[in-house]
């Protein structure tokens, strides 16, 4: 029985690692999926969030996701810093580094259309001296090794005080199928948000998102809604499911907004195939908007947490 899990998450791990998420907290800083996705103020934006999955299995994976950026009113354009580092216990990990760019024009009052893209490195290495489980035979014969490739994303947003949309092509360069390849395979990423007044203290921000990979990976659906009070504290729960309901999660999510810092915390539960096995997973999100120094207070066009 063991050996049979163990294969059901190594072909989990095959078909997954590499490929992205829009993970629930991350609608507070989009721009590692959408380069057209700096925000709607020019105060510096940073972004830090640590997501451990499956917790419960030894070694079970974990990311970490760093994004840095300001929007330049002089130049209507925004510039940011991606940094992605993820770790598996099957020994395989992952380093994106990328440097960000969007450009934004009105197209009518209080209508924002942003143009973005991004470029970097992408690192990918696969140690099989890591891979200590037992019965390991179930792991096909790969050697060890670490390659890096050129990495390259293009993506638009419009955005309004009341609805926001985006589509995004991640690792543009890339079409690989095959499982074991180290290069991450390009992503469709396509989303709307809208943000609903419920009297003069509450918003609702529901949402939807469609992923689309060129690999063997199963596509992905994202239902969301998160309800903000007094633009401070907000709660969401969603659900994430692949095109054949074997892999499906339920999300909830808590935070607060205090000054220029915001704490999150998110928490997802698996259902489906590997329920049972994959248990639960936790994102804690950490960000901070700075004043840029010497200048005007910060003009926001929309409410920050459409940002």
């Amino acid at each position: 029985m063991k050996k049979i899990i163990l294969s059901l998450l190594l072909f989990v791990s095959l078909t997954t690692y590499g490929q992205d998420f829009l993970l629930s907290e991350q609608w507070f800083s989009r721009i590692n999926r959408n380069p057209a996705a700096i925000g709607n103020n020019s105060d510096i934006n940073l972004f830090y969030m640590n997501r451990k999955q499956w917790v419960g299995f030894k070694e079970s994976p974990s990311t970490n996701m760093l994004n840095a950026h300001a929007f330049f009113e002089g130049i209507s354009s925004g510039v940011g810093l991606i940094y992605n580092y993820d770790t598996e216990g099957l020994g395989d990990r992952a380093l994106n580094a990328k440097l960000a760019y969007s450009y934004q024009t009105p197209i009518a009052k209080n209508m924002v259309l942003a143009f973005g893209v991004s470029a970097g490195i992408m690192n990918k290495a696969f140690d099989p001296d890591k891979f200590d489980y037992e019965n390991n035979d179930i792991r096909p014969d790969i050697e060890n090794e670490s390659k890096t490739n050129f990495d390259m994303d293009l993506g638009v947003e419009f955005s309004m005080p009341v609805f926001m949309a985006g589509f995004a092509v991640d690792h543009l360069l890339n079409n690989r199928k095959d499982m074991l390849n180290t290069t991450t395979s390009r992503q469709f990423t396509g989303y709307v948000r809208g943000n609903i007044g419920l009297g003069t203290k509450f918003n609702l921000a529901p949402a939807l998102v469609y992923n689309n990979y060129t690999s063997n990976a199963p596509d992905f659906l994202e239902f969301n809604a998160t309800l903000f009070y007094d633009k401070m504290f907000w709660f969401g729960l969603g659900t994430r499911f692949d095109d054949g309901f074997n892999f499906m999660t339920l999300d909830a999510m808590i935070g607060i907004e205090w000054k220029m810092l915001r704490i999150g915390y998110g928490y997802d539960y698996s259902l489906g195939d590997l329920g049972n096995f994959k248990k639960s997973s936790h994102e804690i999100m950490l960000s901070l908007k700075i004043p840029k120094c010497g200048s005007k207070k910060t003009q926001q066009k929309f409410v920050r947490f459409m940002d």
